[in-house]
């Protein structure tokens, strides 16, 4: 936004931040109920710390993909294909 000089209106930006929140706290949700069994312990356990790294990789790594679809999908979009 800022090469084409145009700013985020508060509303915008707002709306940027609930959506960035929102998907935050499902994720933690998601990868804790997944992950995180034992609570006889203070401690997180080697299985636990492997399972949410391996969670969030996933995640990571399927938000790139779908952005890169995303990406591809609109620059053939503007150049005219269809597909």
């Amino acid at each position: 936004m800022a090469a084409t000089g145009v700013q985020p209106s508060l509303k915008q930006q707002e709306d940027m931040w609930r959506a960035f929140f929102d998907t935050y706290n499902k994720l933690t949700e998601h990868c804790f109920v997944d992950c995180i069994h034992n609570f006889t312990t203070k401690k997180v356990t080697k299985s636990e710390t492997l399972c949410t790294t391996n969670c969030l990789k996933k995640y990571y790594e399927v938000s790139h993909r779908i952005t890169q679809k995303v990406s591809e999908y609109e620059v053939a979009k503007l150049s005219g294909f269809n597909p």
